[in-house]
């Protein structure tokens, strides 16, 4: 069974593949484009923002060498733009300072769990990607935060070599956009029976290169048939003390031990009771402003919504849940911002014995509360989650 067929395989399938890296900016028609380059053996199609560059790759031998460039919003028409209007993107500019092999499982949690809580449009410190660090013992740690909630992340990496230099945060579209890529890359050109082999591209391994002020991600398919490479400069400026607002372990190794499934699912259920809730609100606010003859704006009425977390368990405008949590003051999450939390503190952990139990830390109403997978509490590889809490008026 051939589940490769690279001669199937038609450009605007590659031009799809890197499309999400094209700007969408009218004043740089080039940057619009995906440059498609043929050479002897290869046919690779780039594409880039100036901030995040992608390049897909696929062996094919027996091809004239040349360049065209083709509208990447269509994947098919050929643009009437010269070539060598396309800017250079290199592989790497600087000297390599760190590398480090992770699993795709692990970029894939990076993308979903760390990186979707960044805030792009802070302007005090660098908050719109994703801090990565590799501090004793060979692990890796990410960490992304908006100033409300902050995910970290702990990996062991296959092999490493070198470290990052301090403060290097890495744009987090750019792990967002990889995987995108490289799932798209592993279905390229399969037929049904190698689609659902495919399936198993999370068993691969991704390569991430540091230097001084770019940092790149490189994956390539089992057979080398095709490969997937992303580069971006990192982000200047200066990311929070995390560790900070983080206890010490022998704090997190003593929480509130609970059901992380059963507290995500109950955390579910509060959001949907909340958001139809403040529906019903909003439109009943919005009438009775009507009836007096007064116009309204947009979000001008707010709707309270929260999770109280206490000794009485989990509830959300009075409706109980879950069983009892802990014996603590009674803290106000935001019941999205935890149940992202937890289901990543479960993902995490969850090929480990008692993978669902989830350490659950509150100290007071005003306090962060902590919500740590079971490996990050014994000091391995694992999740950790920071969640401050709401105003309760």
């Amino acid at each position: 069974m051939n589940t490769t067929a690279p001669s199937t395989v038609t450009v605007p399938e590659l031009v799809a593949i890197v499309r999400p890296f094209a700007s969408k900016n009218k004043r740089t028609p080039a940057l619009r484009d995906a440059l498609v380059q043929f050479t002897a053996d290869t046919t690779s199609v780039t594409a880039t923002d100036l901030e995040v560059a992608g390049t897909v790759t696929l062996r094919t031998p027996g091809v004239a060498p040349c360049s065209i460039l083709i509208e990447a919003a269509t994947c098919h028409n050929v643009a009437e733009r010269d070539p060598l209007e396309f800017p250079a993107v290199d592989r790497m500019g600087g000297q390599e300072i760190a590398h480090a092999i992770l699993a795709m499982t692990d970029v894939r949690r990076i993308a979903d769990h760390v990186a979707t809580v960044t805030d792009p449009d802070s302007s005090r410190y660098a908050l719109g990607g994703v801090l990565i660090e590799r501090p004793a013992k060979g692990m890796l740690v990410a960490v992304g935060t908006d100033g409300r909630r902050l995910h970290a992340l702990r990996i062991m990496p296959a092999a490493a070599a070198g470290s990052p230099r301090d403060g290097s945060v890495v744009p987090a579209v750019v792990f967002s956009r990889f995987v995108t890529a490289v799932r798209a890359a592993a279905r390229v050109g399969l037929d049904l029976a190698g689609r659902r082999l495919a399936a198993a591209v999370e068993a691969g391994e991704v390569v991430l290169t540091f230097s001084e002020s770019e940092v790149g991600l490189a994956w390539g398919s089992a057979c080398g048939t095709v490969s997937v490479r992303v580069g971006a400069r990192l982000i200047e400026g200066r990311f929070p003390r995390w560790r900070d607002c983080c206890p010490p372990r022998a704090e997190v190794t003593e929480p509130a031990v609970v059901n992380g499934r059963a507290v995500a699912a109950a955390c579910r259920e509060i959001v949907k009771a909340t958001a139809e809730a403040a529906k019903a609100a909003a439109a009943a606010w919005v009438a009775a402003e009507a009836a007096k003859g007064r116009r309204h704006k947009a979000g001008e009425h707010k709707h309270p919504r929260g999770a109280q977390f206490d000794a009485a368990g989990i509830a959300g405008r009075g409706c109980e849940v879950v069983r009892p949590v802990c014996s603590t003051p009674a803290v106000l999450l935001d019941p999205a911002f935890a149940a992202d939390a937890v289901e990543a503190a479960v993902e995490v952990g969850g090929h480990a014995v008692g993978g669902h139990a989830v350490g659950l830390r509150i100290t007071d109403p005003q306090s962060a509360v902590v919500i740590a997978a079971r490996e990050w509490m014994i000091g391995g590889p694992g999740f950790l989650a920071v969640v401050m809490p709401m105003a309760q008026d």
